[in-house]
């Protein structure tokens, strides 16, 4: 818009050496007291001809004035020069308005023939327009821009306008349409790409989680740095960092620096099938969203083995000694074909040789030959670390490099120290069928006396049970179990060793002293005993397949640890 002081404006207009000023009277325009021909103020639309304009004017002498904070410049007339002079604008100043009027900002450009201008020129060096997204008005008119074209009367029903300009990615708007309203032109729309600074580090986060590991992979330059993530989630390549899988929170870093508006990644992200708890046959509540139970946790204990299995053969002497195809075992076993462990008394084993000697004499009629030997390696390690993508972190560095092919690690349940025992005896006027772990009822005076003569367990007797003796007469009883019901009849006069049918050896053993006397019929004596066998609880997954199970499905439980033997 071109702005006006009162009722006129000084502008000035070069004309070949000399320079007047070109006043905005009402009714017209005029160069000091004569009239210019062909300018004309016609509804706020500045009508200039493109041809020279010619007027008669008086020589000037050009001064400098200010009113009420606007320059401007005035001549004075000397009447006695007078000549026609050609006439054309040169420079002209305007201010060109955002939608938001607030942010109107002076502008400079030319008219000759046509409005030219710039509306970069307050951004930063290197700004660039965006195509198709800018418009301009005039209060009147609408132009619109497609692919730097300007158009007005723009029809988006068959996508055509009138062709009246252009705009370049650097600003430029030229405007050859004399109809425009040069004054009151606004910018009313228009995307700015500002210029490209470069970053050296960026975090973010994907738009879901978990990510699948090493499927996160970063690019930049249009494609041409490329940085992937490893199983562990770290960042590799052109562009480094590290990604957390479980979260989606990514970190990347370059030396070189990238652009942000080119960064972008690829990335799988994983999702699951709520669990039907009728199917699965257990409550889902407490169980993770995605049901995936961690098989290690940190903290735990495993062990790392792996077997090499060695065919020996059919033919074997007394004496024998065959060297094995590993050294250094950390334990050595032999099988038949049939898959029955062959008597460690039927040979000797050097683990640190890898070796193995028959015995004198040899017999091994009762195994199916040929027999092979299980030469395993195998330690205990302690997790420190668990990764989504399955990695572990252990406390201490493997003593061996483990083939990939044959090699598990397994969870170790830790039993501590297993010790068998048994709680004092007390006796009981007669049984209610209540297993309870304290006297019911009257105490009576006959005991059984375990301080001088104390139960007698064995780790491979002994077993976690509630025992019951039920006197039938003075002296004559019946031994029950909670869980084995009635176990044996016996007597005061015989020492009490029941027989677990599992491993020949005796539950316990009380001697005959320890029952003393005074018992009548129906008296009761309660104890309990506990063994070492560990409590497991094996639950076996299976992920659903429509395929077919193919080969042997099942698992292997070993038991290590130190025992003392008497």
């Amino acid at each position: 818009m071109v702005g006006f002081m009162s009722n006129y404006l000084g502008k000035e207009i070069k004309s070949g050496t000399a320079r007047i000023s070109l006043l905005a009277v009402k009714g017209g325009w005029k160069a000091g007291k004569n009239t210019v021909q062909g300018i004309r103020w016609d509804g706020g639309k500045l009508i200039v001809p493109k041809s020279a304009l010619r007027v008669e004017a008086l020589a000037w002498a050009t001064k400098s004035y200010s009113t009420l904070g606007a320059a401007w410049r005035a001549q004075e007339k000397d009447a006695t020069a007078k000549k026609t002079v050609d006439m054309s604008f040169s420079d002209w100043n305007a201010e060109f308005l955002s939608a938001d009027s607030s942010h109107a900002k002076p502008r400079s450009g030319r008219l000759a023939g046509g409005l030219t201008f710039n509306v970069l020129i307050d951004f930063d060096q290197g700004s660039t327009c965006v195509f198709n997204s800018w418009s301009f008005s005039d209060g009147t008119t609408e132009i619109v821009e497609y692919g730097g074209t300007l158009y007005k009367s723009w029809y988006a029903g068959i996508g055509s306008g009138e062709n009246i300009g252009t705009l370049s990615a650097s600003g430029e708007v030229s405007i050859n349409d004399p109809a425009i309203k040069f004054q009151s032109l606004k910018v009313t729309g228009g995307v700015v790409r500002l210029p490209q600074v470069k970053i050296f580090s960026y975090a973010g986060r994907t738009p879901a989680a978990p990510v699948k590991p090493e499927s996160f992979t970063v690019y930049a330059n249009n494609g041409d740095i490329v940085g992937r993530s490893n199983a562990e989630g770290n960042i590799e390549g052109g562009i480094t960092g590290k990604i957390d899988y479980e979260t989606g929170f990514y970190e990347i870093t370059r030396t070189a620096g990238f652009y942000p508006e080119e960064l972008r990644y690829n990335a799988v992200t994983q999702d699951n099938l709520p669990l039907d708890s009728s199917i699965i046959g257990i409550d889902a509540v407490r169980l993770p969203a995605d049901g995936r139970v961690p098989v290690f946790r940190k903290g735990d204990m495993i062990v790392i083995s792996n077997r090499l299995k060695q065919d020996l053969g059919s033919a074997f002497t007394a004496a024998q000694k065959i060297t094995l195809n590993r050294q250094n075992l950390d334990r050595l076993c032999l099988v038949d074909s049939k898959g029955k462990h062959v008597l460690a008394e039927k040979y000797t084993a050097d683990l640190k040789a890898g070796s193995i000697t028959f015995g004198e004499p040899l017999d091994l009629s009762q195994y199916a030959l040929p027999l092979t030997a299980v030469c395993a390696w195998e330690e205990e390690n302690r997790i420190t670390g668990v990764d989504i993508s399955g990695r572990l972190k252990l406390q201490f560095a493997i003593s061996r490099a483990y083939p990939k092919a044959g090699t598990y690690v397994s969870s170790a349940l830790i039993g501590g120290d297993l010790l068998v025992r048994a709680t004092e005896p007390f006796s009981q006027q007669a049984w209610d069928n209540v297993w309870a772990d304290s006297r019911r009822g009257d105490p009576i005076l006959a005991k059984a006396n375990v301080k001088d003569y104390p139960i007698k367990l064995t780790s491979n007797g002994a077993i976690t049970e509630r025992w019951l003796i039920r006197f039938t007469t003075a002296n004559q009883f019946e031994l029950y179990g909670e869980q084995l019901g009635l176990v044996a009849k016996s007597d005061t006069l015989t020492d009490l060793a029941p027989t677990n049918p599992a491993t020949g050896k005796p539950y316990f053993t009380i001697k005959s002293t320890a029952f003393g006397g005074g018992w009548a019929a129906q008296n009761c004596i309660r104890f309990n005993t506990y063994g070492t066998p560990l409590p497991v609880w094996i639950l076996r997954s299976v992920q659903p397949s429509p395929d077919r199970q193919e080969g042997r499905d099942g698992f292997t439980a070993c038991l290590r640890g130190n025992t003392v033997a008497e």
